[in-house]
């Protein structure tokens, strides 16, 4: 049944072109086009956020303020990683 189908969506496609969707834009694009706003609906709860006054000047007062030096972390960034050195066969 499903082999039937794929060939008759080929058959239509190849006698009319391809399809297209209620946009006019080809079934991909449309496909394509409704994941990336679906996705980006679902991201937006991460990269909004709403703050009453005395959260927001805390969460102010933190991205401005001075770095802070933090004991061994200028060696762990500057450390090569296993990513860094490649696999154990590449270093033969």
């Amino acid at each position: 049944m499903q082999a039937a189908s794929c060939a008759r969506d080929r058959t239509a496609e190849r006698d009319h072109g391809p399809r297209r969707s209620p946009t006019g834009s080809s079934v991909s694009s449309f496909v394509l086009a409704a994941a990336t706003e679906a996705a980006a609906d679902v991201l937006a709860d991460r990269r909004v956020f709403l703050l009453d006054e005395e959260a927001w000047h805390a969460f102010d007062e933190a991205l401005t303020r001075p770095p802070q030096d933090i004991p061994g972390l200028h060696e762990l960034m500057n450390t090569p990683t296993v990513l860094d050195l490649g696999w154990p066969s590449e270093q033969e």
